[in-house]
This record gives C-alpha cells, structure tokens and sequence, in this order.
C-alpha cells in the first residue's frame, strides 16, 4: 500500500496493521518526518492500553527526526524522547514486547543517561529482552550527548559485553562477541584481560558461529599463533542475521 500523502496518524494506522518489510517502510517514513504531530501521536502511543499499539509509538520515538541530523544529540524531541524511555525502562509492570521495544529504541537514542536502565536487563529471564540489551549496550558504545561531543565507550559497557559472551542463548554470545571485537577495534586492538578471556572461551564454544566470531576477534588482534584459532578450519562465513527485533503479534 502507497503511503504517499497520508498523514502521521494514517502512517501510524498502516504500521499498526503492517509486518516485515512493510511495517519497516512505513517507520522509515515516519522517522524521517521528524515532525511534532509525529512525536505527539507517538508518544500517545506509546502509553496506550494497546500493547500492539505501545510498540508502534516506541519503535518510531527509537529514531524519529533522524534526516534532521547525523548527530542524534541534535536529533528533533530527543529530551522528552529519552524521559519517556526512562520512564517505561524503569516500570516494573511494563509488558516484554513492549520492554524489548523500548530498550532497542534506547540504543538508537545512544543516550548516556539510558545507559544503567538498559544494563539492569543483562541477566534478565527473556532471551529476547537480553538479545535487545545486547543490540542496545554495542549502540551505546560511543555517546552523543546534548553538545554534541562523542565519548569513549564506559567500561560499564565493556562489561556488559564480556558478561553477554558467555550468554545461555549462542546467538547472544555471538553477538556479543561481534560488538566486543568492534569496540576493540574502534578504540584501538587491545588484549585486556576481560575481552582476551571471551574470545578464547569463544573458539571453545559448541557453537560454530559463535567459535568463527571468536577466532575473528583473536585474529584482530594479531592472537593467529594462537592454537585454538588452527581447529577452525572452514572459512569464514558468519551469519548475516539482521540484529533486530522480529515483530510478534
């Protein structure tokens, strides 16, 4: 369906009785308006008895105004935006879809003051609430705050990620350990003794994924001599798994 000349609230309808790639091309839209009315509807939508509807309004709030700026401290109601996070992050009653929501969104909004509500879900019983939490934590690896400088990753987040490594869920663990060896790799290769420790715990994992992202990790590091990395013996194919949060109805 054309969304062509809808209007926000008809745009907010479409997606709410929309999945898969429709439903991601109607929030592209809407992200991109970076309107007020936008931001009204949504964070009404946010809050509404409808559960369904509460995940659309959140997943709009994660990146709306983003064709407004590069920078998402500059990024148009993003204050009220992170408030209202904070405020769902920080109910113990709000319902898993929509927790998972909210934390995904956090790690859009890559906003410091997020970062302890999204690192209190680590441990947390749902698989998917820790998946989103690992999305969330790599997202928040470099801040953008209100004046626009960028800041280093806090160790809190490094943590986290080394904590994510050894995850019941090896999707989890192979995730973590992408956003580890990313992290390293931004900051400059290290072999800290938290990180060195995942990734050779990694090459060990009954997982293959999870054993391939290790040994890339190690390999980073200039770590080929390494003989746990030489019983990997086929090439690298890691999977390409879009990291997001499917839908559910």
């Amino acid at each position: 369906m054309s969304t062509e000349s809808r209007s926000p609230l008809e745009l907010f309808e479409i997606a709410y009785d929309s999945e898969g790639d429709a439903y991601s091309d109607v929030l592209r839209e809407l992200h991109w308006s970076g309107e007020r009315v936008t931001f009204e509807i949504a964070r009404a939508w946010a809050f509404d008895p409808d559960e369904l509807r509460r995940i659309v309004g959140l997943d709009v709030l994660g990146q709306l105004g983003i064709a407004q700026s590069a920078r998402r401290s500059h990024w148009p109601h993003r204050p009220e935006t992170i408030e209202l996070l904070r405020r769902i992050l920080q109910d113990p009653n709000v319902p898993l879809d929509v927790l998972e929501s909210a934390i995904v969104s956090a790690g859009h909004q890559s906003a410091r003051a997020l970062l302890h509500d999204v690192i209190a879900f680590v441990d947390h019983p749902d698989d998917d609430i820790r998946s989103a939490v690992t999305f969330a934590v790599s997202s928040l690896r470099v801040f953008a705050d209100d004046d626009g400088d960028l800041y280093p990753a806090a160790p809190e987040i490094v943590d986290t990620l080394i904590h994510l490594c050894a995850d019941d869920v090896a999707e989890i663990r192979e995730w973590a350990l992408f956003h580890l060896r990313i992290l390293e790799d931004d900051q400059a290769p290290n072999e800290s003794p938290g990180a060195l420790a995942a990734y050779l715990a990694g090459v060990e994992d009954e997982d293959e994924d999870v054993r391939l992202e290790a040994r890339q990790a190690l390999e980073a590091l200039g770590l080929r001599s390494e003989p746990r990395i030489g019983r990997l013996s086929r090439p690298m194919t890691r999977r390409r798994r879009a990291h997001r949060r499917s839908r559910r109805r």
